[in-house]
């Protein structure tokens, strides 16, 4: 089986992420998009407000080969400390039954920990083994460079070899 990178991005810092570790991988990439556009100042308030109340949002589904990938390299950015609702909505959509999870977020808060618990919860509760777990804090006000997000990649999956 081949793995899958899927990601959810809303001011790009995630999408270099996911970029990057599906290169280090060799391995798909898969967008998973919003059907409304969100847009910035509201979009941002309503995000945080649908994140926290575990509201989902209306998403194209990506065309991928859902079946034949695994593991599943899932990306989301925090929002009211969980995931995006996006991401919520890819989540729902699909069996996770036995399937390996490695997790990855972007977030501008340095307090990591719970927003990652939550998120391998949400997984964990349907079904999914959480393998890994990956938090890149960011600023908001900071774009993500192409090389920075390379080492971030590099730094997980070494930690994530030695088992810390």
């Amino acid at each position: 089986m081949k793995p899958l990178v899927v990601y959810y991005s809303w001011t790009g810092n995630t999408e270099r992420i996911a970029k990057a570790l599906a290169a280090e991988l060799d391995a798909p990439l898969a967008c998973i998009e919003e059907q409304k556009e969100r847009r910035r100042g509201w979009g941002f308030v309503t995000g945080g407000f649908q994140a926290f109340f575990g509201i989902r949002t209306p998403i194209v589904t990506p065309d991928l080969d859902w079946d034949s990938c695994d593991p599943v390299w899932l990306g989301s950015p925090v929002w009211a400390t969980k995931p995006a609702p996006a991401v919520r909505s890819f989540i729902d959509g699909r069996r996770w039954e036995g399937r390996t999870v490695h997790i990855f977020m972007t977030l501008a808060d340095t307090r990591t920990k719970g927003a990652l618990q939550r998120f391998a919860k949400i997984l964990t509760d349907k079904g999914a083994h959480v393998q890994s777990r990956h938090a890149a804090t960011i600023p908001m006000s900071r774009k993500l460079g192409a090389e920075e997000a390379v080492a971030e990649v590099q730094q997980w999956l070494a930690s994530a070899a030695d088992g810390t």
